[in-house]
């Protein structure tokens, strides 16, 4: 929990990155933030605040920050036809190029460099978009 608090405490420092608008992801820990969402709901992106972001599920909007991306919420990852991957597919898996986006590719690989920091999700998005743009 403390580590948590830092977290907020050092993000709110820095701008928050802020998913997009429809992005959707999938819930990965229960009652995160203290929203009644389980491990394995969907929930997609519907508005912006200063530093969170709004999400719904099953018409209710809740309150999320960008460092749960990655801890707690986790991109939805589609197949290159636009079907969600299968619910076995995780980020932190060997990337699977047919089955996977580009830029959940760099997500991953952001994660990856980042191990072992103290880092948020934001930061792993931020660095996932510089690797993108590479």
């Amino acid at each position: 929990m403390t580590e948590y608090i830092a977290q907020c405490l050092h993000s709110a420092d820095e701008p928050a990155a802020l998913p997009e608008i429809g992005s959707r992801f999938l819930v990965t820990k229960h009652q995160l933030n203290g929203a009644a969402v389980s491990a394995g709901d969907e929930v997609e992106v519907s508005s912006h605040h200063t530093n969170y972001f709004g999400a719904k599920h099953n018409g209710t909007t809740w309150y999320f920050r960008p460092v749960h991306i990655g801890n707690g919420l986790e991109p939805v990852v589609e197949s290159l036809d636009g079907a969600p991957a299968p619910a076995s597919v995780k980020l932190d898996e060997p990337v699977q190029t047919a089955t996977r986006s580009i830029f959940a590719a760099h997500v991953t690989e952001a994660k990856r460099l980042l191990a072992g920091t103290d880092h948020t999700g934001a930061d792993v998005i931020r660095l996932a978009e510089i690797l993108a743009q590479q």
